[in-house]
């Protein structure tokens, strides 16, 4: 017979030799330890999290704009291509739109005071069954030099600094899961830096790899806001009993899955013309009967479904 005594002292010790391993083990080889352990980790929190659901959340990268006075480095394409290849890399269950796909354009919404119109993004990419739309710009490129050292030892450094500007929206709230200014600064040579002052016109390896950098950063960070949403779809046709949503076997639905419906909730005014929406209650199910690529279709199960536009979730 297994003494229960003996068999939870070896999982207590089990628990705490793996405890052991995660702290100290950074600290016998170095901080770079400590970062792969870091990263993994957070990867395993997200893959949990989207195994809740199953689903693939649908997220739209738009085309970052070159707002600097720097133009040779062709950042528009640079930027969004490596953007996207993080989250490939990092979030296994994000399914990007190609911005090839009919129904996408770089044109965004714009309110009269010049910022991005939140809802209207919203609402378009509620009808394309998105659950985030990510923008941004190259707010600032800029190259300064700085005396460093002590007294009449002091030399000169030199610095290449960038300026990101990123937003994540939720399509559901119209609200920002990320707002972000990020700031990245590289030392380079002499040679470099007279090239980044004077040749604004000429292509420079540092600053590719600035941008590689802050893609690998701004990737992760999208991967976690995302990471921790549930999936969520929603309701572009309503025709008697048949409901049409803008999710299909690309996000992972199939025929007979139930769907709980959420209704729109409360329109807020916010500062600068911005609206948000508020987190509806929900108000019936569906069960989905015929599923093709991008749109499903289904009928009312329970409850009631009142308005197109609304939120529908898995049911677990």
């Amino acid at each position: 017979m297994i003494n229960n005594k003996n068999t939870g002292f070896y999982r207590i010790g089990a628990v705490f030799f793996l405890f052991c391993c995660f702290v100290f083990v950074p600290f016998i080889n170095g901080c770079s330890s400590f970062s792969n352990i870091k990263k993994k980790t957070k990867g395993i929190v997200r893959e949990i999290n989207f195994l809740d659901e199953n689903l693939k959340k649908k997220v739209w990268v738009t085309s970052f704009d070159n707002r600097s006075s720097w133009k040779a480095q062709n950042f528009n394409v640079f930027f969004r291509e490596k953007l996207v290849e993080t989250i490939k890399d990092t979030c296994s269950q994000i399914l990007l739109i190609d911005p090839k796909e009919e129904g996408y354009s770089d044109h965004l919404p714009i309110l009269s005071s010049g910022g991005i119109d939140n809802f209207a993004l919203a609402e378009h990419g509620r009808l394309s069954g998105l659950n985030a739309i990510v923008t941004g710009y190259l707010a600032d490129l800029s190259a300064e030099q700085k005396k460093r050292g002590l007294w009449w030892f002091k030399d000169t450094h030199y610095y290449l600094q960038m300026r990101i500007v990123m937003a994540v929206y939720d399509t559901e709230t119209a609200a920002k899961l990320i707002d972000e200014d990020f700031v990245h600064k590289v030392e380079v040579d002499e040679t470099t830096y007279q090239t980044a002052v004077s040749k604004k016109d000429e292509n420079i390896p540092e600053i590719d790899n600035a941008f590689v950098h802050a893609a690998n950063v701004l990737g992760e960070k999208i991967c976690d806001a995302v990471g921790i949403e549930p999936w969520k779809g929603y309701i572009i046709s309503k025709s008697d009993d048949r409901i049409t949503i803008s999710s299909g076997r690309r996000s992972g639905l199939g025929p007979g899955d139930i769907l709980k419906v959420y209704e729109i909730g409360t329109i807020i005014e916010g500062a600068g013309d911005c609206r948000f929406s508020g987190c509806g209650h929900e108000t019936g199910e569906i069960k989905l009967t015929d599923v093709s690529s991008d749109t499903a279709e289904g009928i009312q199960v329970s409850g009631e479904v009142k308005n197109v536009g609304a939120a529908v979730r898995f049911k677990q």
